[in-house]
């Protein structure tokens, strides 16, 4: 083969090769399968599309789909002449024919947005704001400076026609542009058409474009909107001239004659610089006119606009979107450099508005607003200048007015005031009567009514800042506040005086006087301020005086059955200081407390303490908190100090220490009286235990305790454990009177399943307790019942549905006693000899005139009347060597009493009975019923035997058993053995020979026994 054979060969094959990769590039799957595989990088841009088919003369795409924030575009297909080889790769786009056809944007899932919403969202008020020029903010260390906003407008702005620069030569021969939008809302749908071309250099291009909306809303079915746009090329990337002439005519049954409305805009360049103009005429009225002027050596634009536009202007072109009803009025000039750093503006408006809950429902409580305002305001980048302020706000009245007093400037970075005359005031507002139904958009779940807010603030500049101050205090009367429907605050009257400073250093809040009145009387003043210095890390501190009425503040709603009290004064003295460590120290002072206990009107104790509270960075809590009560001329203190760490294992673990001097529980029980009764449920759920989620201890140092005026425990000390959802008593030692001592351990524990969740189990030791005390102060005046040392061991069981009912143990008791005096079976023994001794000797006179004495016995005794006498004296106050008894006690708090056993030289004393709890009344007071057994021997043994009250049958130690009825009634403070007592008077006269008649007028003159 020879070599030039071999070579065109080669060449054959390079050239088919290269034709097939140029067809594969132009072939429809390739250029499909590469635009999805571009496409799918760009996760952010949802656009997709069935199929792209490109050759050196057209582009064409069908089934074009594209999404964003609920928008949906589809293009059934898009066709585009133009030579695509070119356009790629010489920057020269000459467009012969755009066409695109069927297309469909469907807006009925969009989210609208409030007019200041979108305004707010297109001045991309999420983005950062960087500082002005000139503002010496810096960036972060070692930081590239960013450019600021005025700079770099500064740099690219030359006119509007310097932003319409193209990137490449442009000529556009046609543009065929029909669809469909479709409204939010099942508003309707708009059909759209655009036509027109000719851009190119030298000529006039024009576009015409034509929607037709057809409305669901009656009132306005159909609007049809004719623009026309032109645009005049002097290069093929520049314009000269840019216009727009909009004719819109609406129709339906609210307007059945049409409604029309025209708009332009207008931007020209020339050799002299730019004009600008826009304008909306409707009816031949115009509405909207703006003009300005940008002069080429000048660089600098000057303008001029006019408002006189109402809602029903404008709501026949709203396509359905309903509008707030509105008039605005006004006109003024504006001024800029190139740069836009300095705008300045100056001019009149009047604004009127209404339904304004169609921006947002709860400004439906606002009504119909008006808002005058004449001004001369400057911006050079973050400084506002204000050279002239004044604006009022009125509704059906005057509501406020804004005055500049003098010229100032502020800088919305820093926040820095300067004004031209520091000396004088700044600002003023004036409140004639702000309704209180305008906060209500600001407020989500409350409710807020009386009447309209007044007074008056002033501004001044100080350090740099500003300080706003009330000249005429804020005042609003008959407030009333809710939330969600359920009434905290009813008809009060509420008067604020206050200063608020601010400077770069720092701010201060200070309320000279904050008063609220009810019913013409004043229930609360309170004072107070409030700061925090400038600068990361700087705590906040306050002060501040709360002064109460409580009685008419606690009938308020939000107070309401928080306590009983029916009167009292409350005072609150505070310092806080909130930072990484937040530090709060408080007086509280609570005096002239009444309240209305068991239907009766009670003072109660003067209450002051002072608490002292830290809270560290980590969470943790320091508490020291002395607490003083004081009544009846008498003082009880307690202390609680301790801390309590941050939420671990979804436990806290508590460290306390509860100490007192002087404790009197009556004082203390009264102000807990005063505490109401929590609210009966039907079927409630058992209430967790207040310990519930904490560990740690509570230690206990109270060195006196007084349970009542002449009862009292002493060196009270132990530690109250809490651990794994249990409260244990560990080793609590109590004093009780001279010499005894008392030792309690037991547990609390909480079954939230079981039917009576809350369980107590208790020991009880009680060693050389004298009850003489406790039977004194029933009994005043009387010998104690039962005097002696007793011990007492027993434990206390009780399941409760609640923790209040546990007051009320159960349990077995076993007392004893090591010598004493008892006292259970009192005889009237000074009447009893008194009267015995004076009948005896009548009576012995009697018998020896009569012949009727018989032998004598029982050693010196000379008639039975002495041998009552002697018993009854022995029976009063039986001195024992040994005294013991088993007593149980319900969960009705009555007690059992049984195998009572008492043992003295002469007598033995056995016995059971019961008491019958009494609600009110003390343990000494209740109900009794006890059923004694006599055995005596010796003087005692032989007075019962010459009575004839004794059994001839003896035991082993020589007692024999007594047939005296030996039933006690009554109260162990009071108690009534009136049968004993008339057994004994029986006995005194019985076969003397006086007969029945004597021994029952015997029996009346010793008093019935009692």
């Amino acid at each position: 083969m020879s070599r030039f054979r071999l070579s065109s060969i080669v060449a054959v094959v390079i050239i088919a090769l290269g034709m097939a990769a140029v067809l594969t590039v132009l072939s429809s799957p390739f250029q499909t399968w590469a635009l999805r595989k571009a496409l799918a990088s760009q996760s952010d841009l949802r656009l997709t599309l069935d199929k792209v088919d490109a050759d050196t003369r057209r582009v064409q795409a069908a089934n074009v789909r594209y999404e964003r924030e609920g928008a949906v575009l589809t293009l059934p297909q898009i066709d585009a002449e133009l030579p695509v080889l070119q356009a790629a790769f010489s920057e020269k786009v000459r467009l012969s024919r755009l066409e695109a056809k069927g297309w469909t944007l469907d807006l009925s899932k969009t989210v609208e947005k409030p007019a200041a919403a979108v305004a707010v969202a297109g001045g991309q008020a999420d983005a950062p704001v960087a500082p002005a020029a000139g503002d010496g903010a810096a960036g972060p260390e070692g930081a590239t400076p960013t450019a600021t906003p005025a700079t770099e407008v500064a740099k690219a702005f030359a006119g509007v026609f310097s932003k319409l620069r193209l990137p490449v030569d442009l000529s556009l021969d046609g543009v065929f542009l029909e669809g469909v939008v479709i409204l939010p809302k099942s508003r309707g749908r708009v059909a759209v058409s655009i036509r027109g071309g000719g851009l190119a250099v030298g000529t006039e291009a024009k576009f015409d474009v034509v929607g037709e909306a057809a409305l669901a809303d009656s009132k306005v079915n159909a609007v049809k909107v004719n623009a026309v746009l032109s645009a005049t090329m002097d290069t093929p990337r520049t314009f000269t001239l840019f216009s727009a002439r909009l004719d819109a005519a609406a129709s339906g049954t609210q307007f059945p004659s049409g409604v029309k409305l025209t708009a332009g805009l207008t931007a020209a360049r020339a050799t002299t610089g730019e004009t600008y103009s826009a304008s909306l005429v409707s009816e031949e009225r115009q509405l909207v006119a703006i003009k300005a002027d940008f002069p080429r050596d000048a660089s600098r634009l000057d303008g001029t606009w006019k408002l006189d536009v109402r809602d029903l202007d404008v709501a026949p072109f709203a396509l359905g979107h309903p509008l707030a009803a509105f008039t605005a009025v006004g006109e003024g000039k504006f001024d800029t450099d190139a740069a836009f750093a300095a705008v300045h503006a100056t001019g009149k408006l009047n604004l009127t508005a209404g339904r304004l809950e169609i921006l947002r429902p709860e400004l439906a409580a606002v009504g119909a607003v008006k808002l005058t305002a004449q001004f001369d305001l400057t911006r050079r980048g973050a400084t506002i200048a204000v050279q002239q302020l004044e604006a009022t706000v009125a509704a059906a009245q005057p509501v406020a007015t804004v005055t500049a007093m003098q010229s100032f400037e502020v800088d919305t970075n820093s926040l820095e005031w300067r004004a031209s005359d520091p000396a004088r005031e700044l600002a003023g507002i004036v409140f004639y009567g702000l309704p209180l139904e305008w906060t209500k958009p600001f407020l989500s779940d409350v409710q807020i009514s009386g009447g309209d807010l007044r007074g008056e603030l002033v501004a001044t500049t100080r350090g740099g800042g500003m300080t706003l101050r009330s000249r005429v205090p804020l005042e609003i009367e008959r407030l009333s506040v809710a939330r969600t429907g359920q009434p905290l605050v009813q008809d009060v009257d509420v008067t604020v005086a206050a200063t608020a400073d601010y400077t770069p250093a720092g701010w201060q809040g200070d309320v000279s006087r904050l008063a609220v009145r009810s019913g013409g009387a004043v229930v609360l003043e309170a004072e107070g301020k409030a700061g925090q210095l400038a600068g990361k890390g700087q705590p906040l501190k306050a002060t501040g005086k709360i002064a109460a009425k409580l009685g008419p503040l606690l009938r308020q709603p939000a107070l309401a059955g928080t306590l009983t009290l029916t009167e009292g004064d409350g005072t609150v003295e505070f310092i806080a200081s909130f930072a990484e460590k937040t530090e709060v120290q408080a007086k509280v002072a609570l005096k002239e407390l009444s309240a209305l206990l068991e239907g009766k009107a009670q003072k109660l104790p003067t209450l002051t303490a002072e608490v002292r509270a830290d809270v560290a960075a980590d969470g943790k809590i320091a508490v020291h908190m002395p607490v003083l009560l004081e009544h009846d001329g008498r003082k009880s203190d307690l202390t609680l100090a301790g801390s309590i760490s941050p939420l671990k294992d979804k436990t806290r673990a508590i460290d306390a220490q509860l100490t007192s001097t002087l404790l009197t529980l009556d004082d203390a029980k009264i102000l807990a009286a005063a505490l109401p009764a929590a609210p009966v449920e039907k079927n409630p759920k058992p209430a967790p235990p207040p310990w519930l989620g904490f560990h740690g201890a509570v230690a206990l140092q109270l060195k006196k305790v007084i349970y009542s005026e002449t009862f009292e425990m002493t060196n009270v000390g132990g530690k109250i454990t809490l651990d794994e959802g249990k409260l244990k008593l560990e080793t609590v030692q109590v004093g009780l009177g001279e010499s005894g001592r008392a030792a309690l351990n037991g547990v609390l524990t909480f079954d939230a399943n079981a039917a009576q969740p809350y369980g107590l189990e208790a020991d009880v030791n009680v060693r050389e307790f004298d009850p003489t005390i406790l039977f004194h102060a029933m009994a005043p005046g009387q010998p104690a019942t039962i005097e002696g040392k007793f011990d007492v061991s027993g434990k206390l069981t009780r399941r409760a549905e609640s923790l209040a009912d546990l007051g009320v143990p159960a349990g077995d008791f076993q007392i004893t006693s090591k010598g004493g005096t008892f006292r259970g079976l009192p005889v009237n023994a000074a009447t009893l000899a008194e009267n015995t001794g004076k009948i005896a000797g009548w009576i012995a006179s009697a018998s020896s005139a009569l012949g009727l004495n018989g032998r004598k016995e029982a050693g010196d005794v000379t008639n039975k009347a002495q041998a009552v006498a002697e018993v009854a004296k022995t029976l009063n106050a039986i001195a024992y060597d040994q005294l013991s008894l088993v007593v149980s006690r319900d969960a009705a708090r009555n007690l059992t009493v049984r195998e009572f056993a008492l043992i003295s030289p002469e007598v033995r004393l056995t016995g059971a009975g019961e008491t019958q709890h009494t609600p009110g009344a003390t343990l000494l007071e209740q109900a009794l019923a006890m059923d004694y057994h006599l055995r005596a021997r010796g003087r005692t043994g032989d007075l019962l035997k010459y009575l004839g009250a004794l059994d001839t049958q003896v035991d082993d130690l020589g007692y024999s058993a007594s047939t005296l009825p030996l039933k006690v009634q009554g109260t162990l403070a009071h108690l009534d053995t009136t049968e004993l007592n008339a057994k004994l008077a029986s006995l005194a006269v019985e076969k003397s020979g006086v007969g029945d008649k004597a021994s029952e007028f015997f029996n009346r003159l010793m008093g019935g026994g009692k």
